[in-house]
């Protein structure tokens, strides 16, 4: 039986928590426990104690085992609450959510089917009915360094005022020499361009300060050159400004031309599975730091190091094909620790080198198991 944490208690991020737990057996007396937290992992056996717990709901778990292998365990559940602001457990649900954006101000953006719910410091709600507001389904949104929203639905490109509630539309096919407006992905560069890309027809380089566009396809720009026309995916490297463009042959690395402006040299390097990866039909991607990156592919999470490919799949826990990636980086106990969120078919999957993989379901509270985006 769990003695500390209380079940449904809440602590201050930083302070101390005490893991005490009792457990006797008739043949061996006392046990000793080993602690597992959902968030932090492994917390040690007997009675620890742990400083810098992640920010959040927690669901502890003690287990002891005895001499003849007879397993018992308890779980309770306790939260640790931000030092400043306030702790969201929960957003309304959304359903049909098709994409998730967060932008700078930690303002959440969920793509729907003819619509966009924005949560933040204001709740805002585009819907058809707004003017020029993108028909079809919202698969991908980013901000502009002048607040505007871009907003790409499987059909058509809009600038979205969030204050105005109005959408501006432009011959967009022609200024982007785009002849199928279908967004996978929209990112925005550190400089404040941005890259857009499509479901089979490339992706696109723009400059928003002068209504600049440029377009690449498979076999344009330098070195590697682009994998292919169909981009699943894009991530940019805040520090760098690189962008992993996930395509259906593997990613490709894009290096894109100084700005301002969309000339230049952009180029591409390849990474497929001749350099280790799982499988070279890539779903998503994310970068993890400034170096290390990751991959869904249909053979399951590639993390990559350098010239080091770890993989994990099913038979290490992932929830199944990954639809969607998100990274996190945070301090734990003065460690600094990176997970991997993996939204897939059967889950939400968080992943952390030399920890053992963990799988949120319905069973532990998620309204669906297929899990089409994270952020």
């Amino acid at each position: 039986t769990i003695e500390q944490p209380v079940d449904g208690s809440t602590v201050v991020e930083g302070a101390t928590v005490n893991f005490v737990a009792q457990a006797n057996d008739a043949e061996d007396g006392a046990l000793t426990p080993t602690w597992v937290d959902a968030l932090d992992g492994d917390l040690g056996q007997g009675i620890p104690s742990h400083t810098g717990l992640m920010v959040g709901v927690h669901d502890v778990t003690a287990s002891v085992t005895d001499s003849v292998g007879q397993v018992a365990a308890d779980t309770v559940r306790y939260t640790v609450a931000p030092a400043s602001g306030d702790l969201v457990v929960d957003v309304p649900a959304t359903p049909g959510a098709r994409s998730v954006y967060v932008d700078e101000a930690g303002g959440v953006w969920i793509g729907r089917q003819n619509s966009l719910v924005g949560t933040g410091t204001v709740d805002v709600l585009f819907t058809g009915m707004a003017n020029n507001f993108p028909s079809g389904g919202v698969g991908a949104v980013t901000m502009l360094d002048d607040g505007t929203l871009l907003v790409g639905s499987d059909q058509e490109l809009a600038l979205c005022d969030p204050l105005t509630l109005t959408c501006e539309q432009r011959n967009w096919d022609s200024l982007m020499d785009v002849g199928n407006m279908d967004v996978t992905a929209l990112v925005t560069l550190p400089d404040g361009r941005t890259v857009l890309g499509t479901a089979n027809d490339c992706l696109v380089l723009s400059d928003w300060t002068n209504n600049t566009h440029r377009r690449f396809c498979e076999g344009d720009g330098g070195g590697d050159e682009l994998r292919s026309d169909v981009i699943n995916d894009l991530a940019v490297n805040p520090a760098t400004g690189e962008v992993l463009v996930a395509t259906d042959r593997g990613v490709s690395i894009m290096e894109p031309a100084t700005g301002p402006g969309v000339g230049g040299d952009t180029r591409f390097t390849d990474f497929t599975n001749d350099d280790g990866l799982s499988s070279n039909d890539v779903f998503a991607v994310v970068w993890v730091n400034a170096t290390d990156w990751a991959a869904g592919t249909n053979n399951g999470l590639d993390w990559i190091q350098g010239n080091i490919v770890h993989h994990f799949d099913t038979n290490d826990g992932l929830g199944g094909q990954v639809n969607d990636l998100a990274a996190h980086t945070f301090v734990h106990n003065s460690e600094t620790r990176e997970v991997v969120w993996a939204g897939t078919q059967g889950g939400l999957t968080r992943v952390e080198l030399g920890r053992p993989l963990v799988n949120i379901t319905t069973a532990d509270g998620l309204l669906d198991n297929r899990i089409r985006a994270v952020a």
